[in-house]
């Protein structure tokens, strides 16, 4: 692949922080905001489109990634902006669902499996910048909760 999706050319660089997913446990109907900041670090004004993967829980066996928001941003050079990206999960485009068809194959419904969401922020789907997640379902969150809470990670360094 000579460029992954997403990728774009900018004459400045950039800089993602401060990520924060809300709620950490979902019912599956509530929205999700993906919050955090991204700086312009170089010395012209530029614009970013920053972009938001979720990866579904390995029990919906989907693929890896899949895009569910993004939003550009221009900023002058030392400029910061932060970015705040809803998440509905009723939407058209079922962010957080896999669709399952019935026995018969001719209906099926849309399912939202349970477990860990892991969220991904970056510039393209392999520049991913910062990382997070949340649950949804029962033992999910309990493992979770187990285990410290959301774990974030800033992958820009």
């Amino acid at each position: 692949m000579l460029f992954p999706f997403g990728h774009g050319l900018s004459y400045t660089e950039f800089e993602y922080s401060k990520l924060r997913v809300t709620p950490r446990k979902t019912n599956g109907k509530s929205d999700v905001k993906v919050k955090f900041r991204i700086a312009n670090t170089g010395d012209r004004a530029g614009a970013e489109a920053a972009q938001v993967y979720v990866e579904l829980p390995a029990a919906a066996n989907e693929p890896p990634k899949r895009l569910v928001g993004f939003k550009k941003v221009h900023l002058q050079p030392g400029e910061t902006q932060k970015v705040t990206i809803k998440l509905e999960p009723l939407s058209s485009s079922h962010p957080f669902s896999y669709f399952v068809v019935d026995q018969t194959g001719e209906s099926g419904e849309w399912v939202m499996a349970e477990g860990i969401y892991k969220i991904h922020v970056g510039s393209s789907s392999r520049d991913i910048r910062l990382e997070g997640e949340f649950c949804h379902g029962n033992d999910a969150c309990e493992q979770q909760r187990r285990s410290g809470g959301q774990s974030v990670r800033d992958r820009s360094k």
